[in-house]
């Protein structure tokens, strides 16, 4: 089944147009994507092994869950989606803004930071997305981006994602 795609322009507006998910953006045109960093109290980011059979960053460490906002979606609704599809798991973000947007060539992430704790056996994986999933400290993951085996994010964005979480700036779950 096609996947539908709302066209942004720069300010982050819907301009009302609707492409498929793998069709090209033209110039001035961006997309709209959502990343959720799930943290344990125990300072850890729950982390995903992405499939070997991806198309970018096969077989990476990645954060927890991420994916493109579907036309007619908010970030808030693809967020649940993309956590509830990749790994199993219904958090409700409908009240809850991005803590932080970042910007990458082609559009604008929204970035949501989430407190949770849980057992990686309560997670069921999206085998076609999903290898495997692990709580990682932020060593750790810095450890993967020098190795190679984590996706090339900025040390930066990791730092800042950690920072969010230590500074109490995290949707609560209990």
């Amino acid at each position: 089944m096609e996947e539908y795609r709302d066209v942004y322009d720069r300010y982050g507006q819907k301009t009302g147009k609707i492409i498929g998910r793998h069709d090209p953006l033209l110039p001035g045109e961006y997309c709209r994507a959502v990343c959720v960093c799930l943290f344990n109290s125990r300072g850890e980011m729950l982390l995903q092994k992405r499939s070997a059979d991806k198309e970018l960053w096969p077989s990476l460490w990645d954060i927890t869950a991420a994916g493109g906002v579907l036309a007619g979606e908010n970030g808030q609704q693809a967020a649940r989606r993309e956590l509830r599809e990749e790994m199993g798991l219904d958090v409700r973000l409908e009240q809850e803004r991005p803590k932080l947007t970042t910007f990458f060539r082609d559009g604008f992430s929204d970035v949501f930071t989430v407190r949770m704790d849980m057992e990686l056996s309560e997670l069921t994986l999206q085998k076609e997305e999903v290898a495997d999933a692990q709580w990682a400290t932020k060593e750790e993951i810095l450890n993967r981006l020098e190795e190679g085996t984590f996706i090339p994010y900025f040390r930066s964005y990791i730092q800042v994602l950690f920072d969010l979480y230590e500074h109490n700036n995290v949707f609560e779950l209990e």
